[in-house]
């Protein structure tokens, strides 16, 4: 399925509808259509998005913008997006919590130093900043208590709790 240049991040709708990519040299995501796999759409984002994670009730794509130091939230339900959250530093990893009200996104500086923030969904604000070096890679228990993140400089993996 051709979509925009360099695709790096990929997700997928609760129901199984629509697959959304970050395509970092285009500054946009791709929507495909899974039924037949069609690209329906292409949204412009940030620049150089790449990571993506959907709310667990499908309304919302969170998009992190690694050049433009912001996070896109796409609405599903006309794929527009409705806010751009300022982030410090190279926002990349992302991901969200079991019950949708959290998104804890993963920002590097060029001196490898690093952040977690965490956004409330309810208005899509920064509520909570927390150190870590190098990180690289985050995810979160099924149950949502632990956030894992995974840093590359300290050969090391984070572990916060809720």
């Amino acid at each position: 399925i051709p979509v925009g240049d360099s695709p790096h991040g990929i997700a997928i709708t609760p129901d199984g509808k629509y697959v959304y990519v970050t395509n970092w040299s285009s500054n946009n995501v791709s929507v495909i259509r899974t039924s037949d796999n069609t690209v329906v759409k292409e949204i412009p984002v940030g620049d150089s998005p790449y990571g993506i994670a959907i709310t667990p009730d499908g309304k919302y794509v969170y998009v992190t913008n690694a050049d433009s130091n912001n996070v896109s939230v796409i609405r599903t339900s006309d794929n527009r997006v409705v806010k751009e959250i300022p982030v410090e530093d190279s926002a990349r990893g992302i991901a969200i919590t079991p019950d949708g009200k959290y998104v804890y996104v993963i920002t590097r500086s060029v001196l490898d130093f690093g952040y977690v923030l965490v956004i409330r969904t309810s208005n899509n604000t920064v509520v909570e900043e927390i150190d870590v070096y190098s990180p690289r890679g985050i995810a979160i228990t099924p149950d949502g208590k632990y956030v894992y993140v995974a840093n590359e400089g300290g050969d090391n993996v984070s572990v916060i709790g809720k």
